[in-house]
């Protein structure tokens, strides 16, 4: 970690992580692009109407939500390159922010198959390699929705 010193309580994470992050992140956006432009559109096609546009809202929260989380990366890689000063980039609007919530009841009609919302972010085999969860522990929070 590395601790500015205009601020003692303030922890950044570390470059590394940084990177390592924003290379899942990136990934995980290509997985969630395949199955909302591939493997969706078949399951699509069996909803009814409704359900259908719930499905394209959820893949709009799933897409902005991992794109806002690349963005937050590449301020804090901005930031501990010196392209943009640390209090520039405490900035609220450069802040993650609070991820849209999924509807249970929106979430339990949709194809099993379909990535869930915001959790999916740290689905599948991102959960298990834990890197969400250390992500969060480094930032000493207990959600990946910290600044």
């Amino acid at each position: 970690m590395i601790m500015d010193d205009s601020n003692a309580s303030e922890v950044r994470i570390t470059p590394r992580l940084v990177d390592s992050l924003y290379t899942e992140a990136m990934l995980l956006a290509d997985e969630a692009r395949s199955y909302f432009d591939d493997a969706g559109r078949e399951e699509r096609g069996t909803l009814d109407p409704f359900v259908r546009v719930n499905f394209a809202c959820e893949s709009l929260k799933v897409t902005t939500r991992i794109m806002h989380i690349v963005a937050w990366l590449l301020t804090q890689r901005a930031i501990e390159s010196g392209e943009i000063p640390f209090r520039e980039g405490r900035r609220p609007e450069r802040r993650l922010g609070h991820a849209q919530e999924s509807d249970p009841e929106v979430v339990a009609r949709l194809p099993e198959a379909a990535p869930r919302g915001p959790l999916f972010i740290c689905a599948g085999r991102r959960r298990r390699s834990g890197r969400c969860a250390a992500a969060s522990r480094a930032r000493g929070r207990t959600s990946p929705d910290a600044s």
